[in-house]
């Protein structure tokens, strides 16, 4: 069981790459990769938990190897086989992402990494300070906008927590930023409580540009959202 340091389980994914040629374009694939290369990478990660059955702990250490490193491919596989696994981690997993999250640079990544942050999050609610602090000063757009997208698990599989969603989402309502403005529309339109979001929104309509306003209340039925429109 694990005993897998980072250096390892990069190993064993080099050899996997040498071995496999049907798997070799995936490591020079542009940005962002298909939905075809995204599935070949899930398959190495499910082979790799298979294989060499890393702990939570040994992925997370993994990926603080491999996103330095700036070698996508391979962050991919680190955060696919984390997966669910990061609700298992503890605090210590906040605290080096806050580190990790600097060397976000774009939107794929960013919105991959989300997912096990969202879920590491929801397993511990006290959490959502993590996120929260990451948006009010996260020190790049991209950190902004892991806690954005981290809050939409909040929302998925059953689970409804819109006041710790929208603890986080407040703090980027009148941003201005292309990629902050989507990442909050959609949490937003997750949040399935819509009269909490009727609410949130009501409050906010004549604070903020009607792009996110409009984008914001998609989810709503048309009464509603004709009625959040007209604040503007």
């Amino acid at each position: 069981m694990g005993e897998n340091s980072p250096e390892q389980i990069r190993a064993w994914i080099d050899r996997y790459f040498e071995r496999e040629t049907r798997t070799r374009r995936v490591w020079d694939a542009a940005e962002p990769i298909t939905a075809e290369e995204r599935e070949m990478l899930q398959d190495i990660a499910r082979e790799a938990n298979q294989v060499l059955s890393p702990t939570a702990e040994e992925w997370a250490r993994y990926l603080s190897y491999a996103l330095p490193e700036g070698d996508r491919p391979a962050t991919l596989i680190g955060i696919f086989g984390l997966g669910r696994g990061a609700a298992e981690l503890d605090d210590l997993f906040g605290e080096r992402l806050g580190g990790l999250s600097r060397e976000l640079a774009d939107r794929e990544l960013t919105d991959e990494l989300a997912a096990i942050v969202g879920w590491w999050a929801r397993d511990d609610l006290s959490r959502t300070g993590y996120l929260e602090a990451w948006a009010v000063r996260g020190e790049s757009v991209w950190k902004k906008r892991l806690a954005a997208i981290a809050t939409i698990r909040f929302n998925k599989e059953g689970h409804s927590h819109p006041a710790e969603t929208f603890k986080v989402i407040r703090h980027l309502m009148t941003t201005e930023d292309d990629e902050l403005l989507d990442a909050a529309a959609r949490a937003v339109r997750h949040v399935e409580d819509s009269e909490q979001v009727e609410r949130f929104l009501a409050w906010w309509a004549p604070r903020i540009s009607k792009r996110l306003l409009a984008n914001a209340s998609q989810a709503l039925d048309e009464t509603s959202r004709n009625r959040i429109l007209t604040l503007a």
